[in-house]
C-alpha cells in the first residue's frame, strides 16, 4: 500500500477511535487467494445472470427494427431476432459489463468441457463459503 493510503487508513482509525471504536488487528489467511476465485467466479455469474437481459421479456427494449411485412422468410426473421438482441444488448450494457459477460463465456465454454468448469465453479463456490465463515469467526471474537 502506498503512503497516501496508509496516511488516510490512520486517520481513519483514529477518527474511529476518538468515536469509541475498539481497534483490533485480526487475521483472514484465505485472503490471499480471493482475487483468482473472483477472476474466474466473478465474470461467469455476470454472464449468466445477464444472459437473460435480452430485451424481449427483459432488459432495454430497442426500437423494432422497421422490416416491411412481405418479408415472411423464417430466415429473415431469425436474423431479424438476432440483430433485435444484439442491439437490445449493445445500448443497455457498459464497456465493462460486456468484458465481463464475453470473459465469463469464455470460462464457462473452456476448459474441456463443462465438467471441468464445473468442478472449478463448485471449487470457487467452496471457496467463498470458506472466507465468509472466516470472517464471521473473527467479528464474532
Amino acid at each position: 500500500m502506498d503512503q497516501r493510503n496508509k496516511k488516510i487508513q490512520r486517520q481513519v482509525l483514529e477518527l474511529l477511535e476518538q468515536h469509541g471504536a475498539e481497534i483490533k488487528v485480526v487475521s483472514v489467511p484465505l485472503v490471499k487467494y480471493t482475487l483468482p476465485y473472483h477472476y474466474s467466479l466473478l465474470p461467469s455469474e455476470a454472464a449468466s445472470n445477464l444472459a437473460r437481459y435480452d430485451g424481449i421479456r427483459y432488459g432495454h427494449q430497442s426500437d423494432l427494427l422497421a422490416r416491411s411485412q412481405s418479408q415472411a422468410d423464417v430466415e429473415d426473421h431469425q436474423s431479424d431476432l438476432f440483430e433485435y438482441i444484439a442491439d437490445s444488448k449493445t445500448h443497455s450494457f457498459g464497456m465493462n459489463v460486456k468484458r465481463r459477460v464475453v470473459l465469463g463465456n469464455f470460462l464457462m465454454s473452456s476448459g474441456g468441457g463443462s465438467a471441468d468448469f464445473n468442478s472449478k465453479l463448485v471449487d470457487a463456490q467452496r471457496y467463498r463459503r470458506m472466507l465468509i465463515q472466516e470472517y464471521t469467526d473473527v467479528m464474532r471474537s
